[in-house]
């Protein structure tokens, strides 16, 4: 009897430790949201754990969330709308700001869409999406779906580090050679500089046609032809010194030491607001 009260309070007590285990399937997360959704079932078991360790770990280094969540569908929401409300209407985002930036990839038209919340619309401005995006959109394209999100968060991560300043001086250098490597590789940035171009040049021929249809008045090179006679009669001429403004303005200089503050990539971030927050993002199709 003994022996069989001792088999049952082991295997009480087995059951109890496992308990976690078997209620999530992975290690809990640090702001108490699982920072890694599939619910499109794109990942293994043990490929979930590893992104979802090197997600805490960022969130710990960083103080910000990097999210990753995979759908089958849409339901007919737009990818942007579907993103930012799984983002809101589940708690992601460190503290009181809700600092964080989720990736969503849904299969169903092939849709992917990046949000970014709290200071992370300033880490990750568009130039820098632009440039997360190059990092795992092949991988994503070509069905490598656990490179395309290691390769996701490793870049997230490297951009938060020069950002908030915790990159060594020499890190951030390659961050940005490796940045200005993509912007020159990149077709969109020689696409908008030629159609600005093209678009100039073909303004001015209509405006030189324009411009010679509506000239009635010719240059005159003796300025006598502009004076009536004997309308004007000067006998006394001075000049006379009455005062000067003179205003000087004090130029600060910078005393930034380049250690954090600016997104890689520098410009802005285009926000939008959804349920009355503030978010910024990017997405397209894979």
């Amino acid at each position: 009897m003994k022996r069989l009260l001792s088999l049952l309070f082991a295997a009480a007590l087995l059951l109890l430790l496992a308990t976690p285990v078997l209620a999530d399937g992975l290690p809990t997360t640090i702001s108490g949201t699982d920072p890694v959704v599939d619910r499109a079932d794109l990942l293994t078991f043990s490929e979930e754990a590893a992104l979802r360790t090197s997600a805490n770990d960022i969130e710990l280094a960083h103080g910000c969330q990097v999210i990753i969540v995979t759908v089958d569908g849409l339901g007919g929401s737009s990818a942007q709308d579907y993103a930012d409300w799984f983002f809101l209407n589940n708690g992601y985002g460190t503290g009181a700001d809700r600092d964080g930036i989720l990736l969503l990839v849904s299969m169903e038209n092939r849709d992917y869409h990046i949000s970014t919340h709290g200071f992370a619309i300033d880490a990750f401005t568009d130039n820098g999406l632009l440039y997360l995006e190059d990092g795992f959109l092949s991988d994503l394209s070509d069905g490598n779906y656990y490179d395309a999100f290691r390769a996701y968060q490793d870049r997230a991560e490297d951009m938060l580090s020069y950002y908030d300043g915790s990159a060594t001086p020499e890190e951030r250098e390659e961050m940005e050679k490796a940045y200005e490597s993509f912007a020159h590789k990149t077709p969109f940035a020689g696409i908008s500089i030629g159609a600005a171009v093209l678009g100039f040049l073909g303004s001015l021929l209509p405006m030189s046609r324009l411009k010679k249809e509506v000239k009635t008045v010719h240059k005159q090179s003796n300025a006598g032809n502009y004076v009536r006679d004997n309308s004007l009669n000067l006998n006394v001429s001075r000049d006379i010194y009455l005062y000067a403004n003179v205003t000087s303005h004090v130029i600060q200089r910078s005393t930034s030491s380049g250690g954090g503050g600016g997104g890689l990539g520098g410009g802005g971030s285009s926000t939008h607001s959804t349920g009355g927050s503030t978010f910024g993002g990017h997405g397209g199709k894979f």
